[in-house]
């Protein structure tokens, strides 16, 4: 538990403090393309399993609103 919330506060500080040099959206990028290269490799071995959803719809959105609320929080300390 520790170590999650030191990587969480890791992440919102690694992308704060590139804000405001190479603008919000690349920051928020580059966030997340390397933690969906980390999460990949954990769940390689079982891909095919982990992707499978009933509901592809609310999975989207998901995506879509946690990403809008990451970069809203990041724009909020620029």
């Amino acid at each position: 538990m520790k170590s999650a919330i030191f990587c969480f506060s890791i992440m919102d500080m690694a992308v704060k403090a590139l804000a405001p040099s190479i603008g919000v959206l690349p920051a928020l990028w580059a966030r997340y393309t390397g933690q969906m290269l980390f999460v990949l490799l954990l769940v390689l071995p079982r891909l095919k399993h982990v992707l499978r959803t009933r509901y592809p719809t609310l999975q989207i959105l998901r995506s879509i609103l946690l990403m809008s609320a990451t970069a809203f929080f990041s724009m909020g300390s620029v």
